[in-house]
């Protein structure tokens, strides 16, 4: 019994995220054949590729409305019966600011991200975007589609198979891991550990996407702006 429960957990934890990342491969070559009959021949691949990138950031909020959408219709997880407090909102979501500055600020002055050829990958995928498209994207959509991934998902799924505690930092850990390298980990890692609490205590979904959706959009704005 207790090995079918780890079972379950892993399947909750990479469905998800394996069926977002599947619809992203999918836009990805579905835009790939559109731009093959638009450019000519295989001969054209790379400039096919190159497009591909310059669009990316579209692309992934393509995805991600598409992922939603889904997610939306075959959710059938209990809904939530937290109600929402504006006082409250604002107090965590103004935690959180402070929160991602201080995380940001101490990779800042650590110097590490210098190191991480993947997080410099990463980060030239938002920052090469327009800033429109950086707010849509990073900003908004995506923070949504992550949090009813995350915080409602496999939160849920792992509460139930385990308790409130396990919930909160394996959904952390995960969060973590799914952005794929080491500056980025962390910082979602800390974060998450925050969002989970977050919603374990208002049981409101609203909360986190919010605090997730405020901090992305003070974060790309100061990117833009003062750096």
């Amino acid at each position: 019994m207790k090995n079918n429960k780890y079972i379950k957990a892993i399947i909750s934890a990479v469905i998800p995220t394996y069926i977002y990342v599947a619809i992203q491969v999918f836009v990805f070559i579905i835009t790939g054949i559109v731009f093959g009959f638009y450019f000519g021949n295989q001969s054209e691949v790379e400039v096919i590729q190159n497009k591909i990138l310059e669009n990316i950031s579209v692309l992934m909020i393509i995805s991600a409305i598409i992922t939603l959408f889904i997610f939306k219709l075959v959710d059938k997880r209990d809904k939530d019966k937290g109600k929402i407090e504006i006082k409250k909102l604002i107090l965590y979501v103004v935690i959180g600011i402070i929160l991602t500055r201080v995380i940001n600020y101490v990779i800042d002055i650590s110097g590490v991200s210098q190191f991480d050829s993947n997080f410099k990958q990463a980060l030239n995928i938002i920052v090469n975007a327009p800033f429109i498209v950086q707010i849509l994207g990073a900003g908004i959509i995506l923070p949504i589609v992550e949090e009813y991934i995350f915080r409602r998902m496999i939160y849920i799924d792992f509460e139930k198979l385990f308790n409130e505690k396990v919930a909160i930092i394996s959904t952390a850990v995960l969060f973590g891991i799914f952005h794929m390298n080491i500056i980025q980990g962390v910082f979602a890692t800390i974060l998450g550990l925050y969002l989970a609490y977050v919603y374990s205590k208002t049981r409101n979904l609203v909360y986190p996407i919010c605090i997730h959706v405020v901090t992305n959009i003070v974060t790309l704005s100061i990117a833009y702006f003062l750096v």
